[in-house]
């Protein structure tokens, strides 16, 4: 967005995404020859979610307003029920998808921090300094996926490796503290270091001391940071934080209130709410509350929140149940720990901004790329039984060897 040529063909990047994605697809049916069109339980919830907000819309006060939020959100929910349990049909994939985020993520947050330049957590245009974007959360975002996966995945090769990942990681960190975004800054360092041991198999004690010191160098830095920026920058101090989170807590509470009163006396409105997008109501809140658990159950009800809880729920189930089966693989511990941390860190920021449209789908594709690897037959069973009859059946390589 600090770029002239992208402001002026903002539409340039949506359709170069559609087609990395028709190029996903197209490469997933010719290895694969076939297409996995079944709707997982994960898939099927969150289309059930998504289903009751949708028809809420004939309801809510502010129906216009839900109709141009789902104008917004619409393409990234068919993507992540549709077009993602196709392409991220094992763990090899996501495994190399995982790997192009850590390269690509390092190398936009290393730009970013050199070349952007930030005023009050806008992004000064470099051809206009007083044309101005407001993304800081979507850098921090970025930041945050990437250096969580950085720290998670297996890390191969030589020190190089040891010393990008490490590289990658203290770029983020810049990154979430220089665009003011203080949930991602804490969260990505938090998770990082919880799975970091999770995600690898510790069989002698010089990788768990390496594990261990590679934790403590990066709570170390963290800290240092946060105490350097704190000390620099109102945002960062204490007084800030509470007076940020009374506010984001008083406009969730005035959206349960009203819920609560409407569902007293109407038992629709307490099983599928108000309707969706209705704290944008100026007689409600004007603005989606900032803490996503209480607007699914005030705008989607009783029943809207019940789903919401499913959906987590499922995925520490699955989670616990992946971690087990990847307990012997260096290489599908680290995919799920990536995806974990992943999860972790969009559920922990859904309690401090976002609403459900606009968070729901980024929040629960790692859910339904979890389970759909989970649920697919290991490549060490798949059996290559389509070749021509008299052909010698042939077992696919385990994943240890394809990956070493």
């Amino acid at each position: 967005m600090s770029s002239s040529v992208i402001e002026a063909n903002g539409r340039a990047t949506n359709v170069a995404m559609v087609c990395l994605l028709a190029i996903a697809l197209i490469r997933h049916m010719i290895l694969n020859r076939s297409l996995n069109l079944t709707l997982s339980i994960s898939s099927a919830l969150l289309v059930f979610l998504w289903f009751i907000a949708f028809m809420s819309i004939s309801w809510t006060p502010v129906p216009d307003v839900a109709l141009q939020q789902w104008s917004q959100y619409w393409p990234y929910m068919l993507i992540t029920v549709l077009i993602v349990p196709i392409i991220a049909s094992n763990h090899i994939d996501v495994g190399a998808a995982l790997r192009g985020l850590v390269l690509l993520g390092g190398v936009l947050a290393v730009a970013v921090d050199v070349f952007v330049r930030w005023e009050n957590r806008y992004v000064l245009a470099f051809w206009n300094p007083g044309v101005q974007f407001w993304n800081a959360l979507a850098f921090a975002q970025m930041a945050g996926y990437t250096a969580i996966t950085a720290a998670t995945l297996p890390m191969r090769g030589n020190s190089l490796t040891v010393l990008w990942r490490l590289f990658v990681i203290a770029a983020c960190m810049i990154l979430a503290v220089k665009s003011g975004s203080r949930g991602q800054f804490i969260l990505m360092v938090g998770i990082s270091v919880i799975l970091l041991p999770i995600s690898r198999r510790n069989k002698n004690w010089k990788a768990y001391l390496a594990i261990l010191v590679l934790g403590f160098c990066v709570a170390t830095a963290s800290y240092l940071a946060f105490d350097y920026f704190s000390g620099g920058d109102e945002r960062w101090s204490v007084e800030r934080l509470d007076a940020d989170l009374e506010g984001r807590t008083a406009m969730a509470a005035t959206l349960f209130d009203h819920w609560w009163n409407a569902a007293s006396s109407n038992v629709i409105t307490f099983a599928f709410g108000l309707g969706n997008s209705s704290s944008f109501s100026p007689s409600i809140v004007g603005y989606y509350p900032h803490i996503v658990p209480v607007e699914v159950l005030a705008e989607e009800g009783l029943i809207g929140l019940i789903i919401f809880i499913l959906l987590n729920v499922l995925f520490v189930v699955i989670a616990k149940k992946s971690l087990a089966e990847s307990a012997h693989n260096d290489e599908q511990r680290g995919v799920v720990a990536a995806l974990i941390g992943m999860y972790m860190f969009a559920v922990l920021l859904s309690f401090k901004q976002g609403s459900m449209l606009n968070t729901s789908a980024e929040m629960f594709v790692f859910l339904v790329i979890l389970e759909r690897i989970h649920r697919s037959r290991p490549l060490s069973e798949v059996r290559v039984a389509d070749k021509p009859t008299g052909s010698r059946t042939a077992m696919v390589p385990k994943y240890d060897n394809l990956c070493n």
